[in-house]
């Protein structure tokens, strides 16, 4: 898998679902971020969008010693990013219903057909590129060797 989150196979589904929590953890990171305020949320153990991954993710960023006001520019980068990421995804999704609903009709609309899947890739393909985004925009708040480290800690967790 590589940093964007895409397979050898080329389906981004975990991509997307990674980068909406990466994205998640950092609107919740920080001094004064969300986690902390929630109490320390963002070092829980469990699984899914309100555990383990939004405190690995919270924990990489940390280790990276942010100023607060890089914490400021990732969280708000992370917010408008996943704003974004929710609707796409949301758009996909319910495409992929549509599509499946389909599969019961009498009659077959090819014309029907094609554009659901031209849409949904489309919508794929707009979450690929709101994560790319982001991603750059994350590298350009930190300093080159923050960059290298966060680097390494992406493809250490994505290696797992």
């Amino acid at each position: 898998m590589d940093m964007m989150g895409k397979n050898s196979s080329g389906k981004m589904g975990k991509m997307s679902r990674m980068m909406m929590r990466m994205m998640k953890a950092h609107t919740m990171g920080g001094p004064g971020g969300m986690g902390r305020m929630m109490g320390g949320m963002n070092h829980g153990h469990g699984k899914g969008m309100n555990g383990g991954m939004i405190a690995r993710m919270t924990t990489m960023l940390d280790q990276l010693n942010l100023t607060p006001d890089q914490w400021e520019k990732v969280r708000n980068a992370a917010r408008l990013s996943l704003e974004k990421m929710v609707d796409l995804w949301a758009q996909h999704t319910k495409l992929e219903i549509e599509l499946s609903s389909l599969r019961w009709d009498q009659k077959v609309d090819a014309q029907k057909i094609k554009k659901l899947f031209a849409d949904q890739a489309e919508a794929k393909a707009e979450m690929f590129l709101a994560s790319m985004k982001y991603m750059r925009t994350l590298n350009s708040v930190l300093t080159p060797s923050q960059a290298k480290k966060l680097q390494g800690a992406l493809s250490s967790a994505e290696s797992k």
